[in-house]
């Protein structure tokens, strides 16, 4: 009934779905580290791309290896490999990219503060909540707020375009 708990024999059907779901959970954290380069690209410099640069491969690691956990292929040394990668990304890239946010003031302080204590909950929430699975469930919720503050800051930069209507013509300057 919990995550985590009575998930049935590796290889069952509920053990399956559980662990496809950390892939999928993955996938969602890769599109929105792309969303948050793409909207801050311009303003969040070499510690904003060094920062996205380190997320991404830290979060494609823990894609891989989902995957691989999941279709049984690999061994514990090559997942242990790729967990250890992604751990170095994540504890590097989260910040980097969090305080580049910050600094960019393109999202609100609070999406760059989640970005930035994102490592930080993580390791939190397996210590003190458990090692097992019910705290992955709370480690999507960030990056639903972070997805609202992309889309917001993109229909308000949309809608803030100047548009020109067709019956004025555009100025001309004379040199």
């Amino acid at each position: 009934m919990f995550p985590g708990r009575n998930m049935g024999p590796e290889g069952s059907l509920s053990w399956y779905l559980i662990e496809s779901s950390d892939a999928v959970a993955f996938a969602g954290v890769l599109a929105a580290l792309v969303g948050l380069h793409a909207a801050q690209a311009p303003r969040h410099g070499r510690l904003g791309t060094a920062g996205f640069a380190a997320a991404f491969a830290g979060t494609a690691c823990l894609l891989v290896a989902a995957v691989l956990y999941v279709l049984r292929v690999g061994g514990v040394l090559v997942l242990d490999l790729l967990e250890y990668g992604a751990f170095v990304g994540w504890l590097v890239g989260f910040p980097f990219l969090g305080i580049a946010t910050l600094r960019a003031r393109v999202l609100p302080r609070w999406c760059g503060v989640l970005v930035t204590s994102y490592p930080a909950v993580l390791a939190l929430a397996y210590v003190l909540v458990d090692f097992a699975g019910e705290a992955r469930v709370l480690l999507g919720l960030p990056w639903w707020a972070v997805a609202y503050a992309l889309l917001s800051n993109a229909q308000c930069s949309g809608s803030a375009a100047p548009v020109a209507s067709p019956d004025t013509e555009p100025s001309t300057r004379a040199d």
